[in-house]
C-alpha cells in the first residue's frame, strides 16, 4: 500500500504542478487543483479498502488452513479406528470376545430413510472420512423384509464386539443424519 500512496502522490504532485505552469485561469486551475486531489483522496481511499480486502482474505486462508489440518487430524484418526475394526472384526478377533454373540452376526445402521438418495450424502462424507477402506464396511441396504426403510450401514456380518466398535466409531465422528442414531441389528438371515 506505500507504494501506490507513494504512486499516487507523485502523480498529484505532478498534475498540480503542471496545473499551476499553465496558461489557465485562476479558477480553472483551482478547478484542476481540487479534481487531481479528489482523485488521490478517491485513489488512496480505495488502495486502503483494497489492503484490508487483502488482509481479511489472508486471515480467511489461515483459518482455513487451521480448519483442513484439524480435519486432516480427524480423518487420521478415523482411519487408524477403522483399521482396528476391521482388525478386530476379521479372523484375529479374540476368542472370547467372539463368542459373546454366539452364532448371530450383526451390523451397524446409521440411518434409515424411504428415499435412498437422501442418504447418499451421508454415504459420501463416511468414505470421504473413512478412506478406501469404507468401501466395503459402509453401504446403503435395501429394505429388510416388511419395511419400507432402506438403511445406511457400517459393518457387515460382524461379531458383537466388533459391531460394538463400529457403533463407537459411528458415534465418536456422528456419521448419522440430525435426529438419527446408529443402532447395532442382527444380520437379516439371523433375525
Amino acid at each position: 500500500m506505500l507504494w501506490t500512496i507513494l504512486g499516487l502522490s507523485i502523480t498529484l504532485i505532478v498534475s498540480v504542478e503542471g496545473t499551476l505552469r499553465s496558461d489557465r485561469s485562476r479558477k480553472w486551475k483551482t478547478f484542476l487543483v481540487v479534481l487531481a486531489g479528489l482523485g488521490f483522496v478517491g485513489a488512496g481511499y480505495a488502495a486502503l479498502l483494497q489492503n484490508q480486502a487483502a488482509n481479511a482474505a489472508r486471515q480467511a486462508g489461515n483459518e482455513s488452513r487451521k480448519q483442513l489440518e484439524q480435519t486432516t487430524e480427524k480423518l487420521a484418526d478415523a482411519k487408524k479406528s477403522l483399521d482396528q475394526l476391521v482388525a478386530v472384526s476379521g479372523s484375529t478377533e479374540p476368542v472370547i470376545l467372539g463368542k459373546l454373540g454366539g452364532d448371530e452376526k450383526f451390523y451397524v445402521r446409521i440411518a434409515a430413510d424411504t428415499d435412498p438418495e437422501r442418504l447418499k450424502p451421508h454415504l459420501a462424507v463416511m468414505k470421504r472420512r473413512l478412506g478406501a477402506a469404507a468401501d466395503d464396511v459402509a453401504i446403503i441396504r435395501s429394505p429388510r423384509p416388511g419395511s419400507e426403510l432402506y438403511e445406511l450401514t457400517f459393518g457387515n456380518n460382524l461379531v458383537l464386539p466388533a459391531a460394538q466398535a463400529f457403533y463407537t466409531v459411528a458415534e465418536r465422528y456422528q456419521f448419522q443424519p440430525a435426529g438419527q442414531h446408529p443402532v447395532i441389528l442382527r444380520e437379516p438371515r439371523h433375525i
